[in-house]
Parts: C-alpha cells; structure tokens; sequence
C-alpha cells in the first residue's frame, strides 16, 4: 500500500465565492420546496406534510444568510447599508419566519382544502338525429353515475400571526410557493448586481 500525498481542494467555489454558492445552496432546497409542495397536493399526508416543512427551513435559512451574512462579510459595507433591507417588507417577513422556525416554532402553516366533484353522464341522441347513426353504441339504457366528491389539497399557505401582520402591514396569507420564487428571484438580482460592481474588487 502506498501513501499518496496529493491533495483535492474542497470548496474552492465556497470560498473564492461564498455568496454565489450560498446562492446556489438556496436554488437547491427552493427545488426541494417545490418537490415537496407538489407532493403534499397530490397526497396530503403527515409524512409529505413534515417533508415540506423540513425543506421550507432550510430554503428560509439558506436564502436569509446572503443579505444578512454573506454579502455584508463579501462586499462593501456602504453598498449594503444603501440597500435599506430593513425596509423591505416581504424579506422582514422573511427575517421573522426564519428566526421562529431555528428558534421557537414555525408560523401557522395552513393546507387550503375544498371538494372536488364528479359525475359520469350517459349521452342518448334523440331519434333523427344523424350522430345517433355514426357514433360509437353509446350504454344509452344505463342511467348516470352519482356525483362523488372528494376532499382535495389545492395550495399551501403561510398566515402570519396577528402582531406579525399589525408590526410588518402583511397580507392574511401567502402562497408557499409564491413566496419562496419571489425571495429567491430578489437574492439572485442581488447577487448579479454585487458580481458586477464589484468584479475586480470584491473579498475572497
């Protein structure tokens, strides 16, 4: 057995651009948040339900650490402070459900549920009518199926408590998915514009 003495460098990308590669860990678990949504309409269960969560936490954590670590430790402080992120009134949302969901206990998660109905209905041409002649035998002496219906998930939401809403003017509720595109359309355009003014200048 030989020793070989080479080495692998391990997260060069990290450390020569830890914004842009936060920025990539963020997509990663927006994807997942995606999955995971789409998963619990299908089939809202407990075990779909505690995935989505799951993923929802790190998609909040990961996307908050780039305006509130990683591009203040990265670009110039000036430029951050000119962003005013303390006005924004979705990304304070953001702060504030990130920090109950590492600290204290997500805000109110809600599946919005309605029932969907069905029927199957037999089609009978009357006499003289030339369809009744060049259609397919249609079961014409069967009666229609009942109606049935059936409880379904049609989205997620988030509804931010009442101090929440009075301390931040937020809406009642907020599509997961929604939310969660916007928040990371924002960290990307940051991001770009941070690589652009400061391409030749910026801390590795």
């Amino acid at each position: 057995m030989t020793r070989d003495d080479s080495q692998i460098t391990v997260g060069r990308e990290w450390r020569e651009n830890p914004t842009r590669f936060k920025l990539k860990e963020t997509k990663y678990f927006l994807d997942q948040v995606c999955h995971a949504y789409t998963e619990y309409i299908r089939k809202t269960t407990d075990e779909n339900r505690d995935v989505l969560l799951f993923n929802l936490s790190a998609f909040l954590a990961a996307g908050r650490s780039i305006t509130a670590n990683y591009m203040q430790s990265q670009y110039d402080d000036e430029w951050y402070r000119e962003q005013h992120f303390e006005f924004n009134q979705e990304l304070r949302f953001l702060t504030e459900i990130r920090n109950d969901f590492v600290h204290k206990k997500p805000q109110t998660i809600i599946a919005n549920r309605g029932l969907e109905s069905s029927v199957t209905a037999r089609v009978v041409y009357a006499d003289g009518d030339p369809r009744k002649k060049t259609a397919p035998p249609l079961p014409e002496t069967k009666p229609s199926e009942p109606i049935v219906s059936q409880p379904v998930t049609y989205e997620v939401v988030i509804r931010p408590d009442d101090k929440l809403k009075k301390k931040l003017g937020l809406e009642d509720e907020y599509n997961i998915l929604d939310f969660c595109n916007r928040q990371y359309k924002m960290y990307e355009k940051l991001v770009k514009e941070c690589e652009k003014r400061f391409a030749s200048s910026h801390k590795v």
